[in-house]
């Protein structure tokens, strides 16, 4: 029998988690949707505008940064769609209205 976990919907293998080597299009596109400078959009995730930079030329967002632009991307109709690289759908609860909106590509 593999290796791996069993879930409902089949067995699942875990892997090496490696960026896609188009990334860099990806957050360049996610900027495009949500409107923001690269500077805007590094204060919106919470990193210093050069890491930023770094991104966009092949360096690897850390866990926390990366849990941020997840973060960002959701929040922007299909941004989630843009930087995973397929169709996604995503409804967001409004923490304090209850409100949902959602997004797909």
């Amino acid at each position: 029998m593999p290796s791996g976990l069993q879930t409902p919907q089949g067995l699942f293998t875990p892997g090496i988690a490696l960026l896609p080597d188009d990334f860099p299009d990806r957050l360049a596109a996610l900027k495009e949707i949500t409107g923001l400078t690269w500077e805007g959009m590094a204060c919106c995730i919470g990193v210093d505008p050069r890491q930023l930079q770094q991104w966009r030329n092949g360096g690897w967002p850390n866990g926390g940064a990366m849990l941020a632009l997840v973060d960002l991307a959701t929040r922007v109709y299909g941004g989630l769609a843009v930087l995973l690289g397929c169709d996604v759908l995503v409804v967001r609860f409004d923490g304090q209205s209850g409100e949902a909106y959602g997004g797909a590509a």
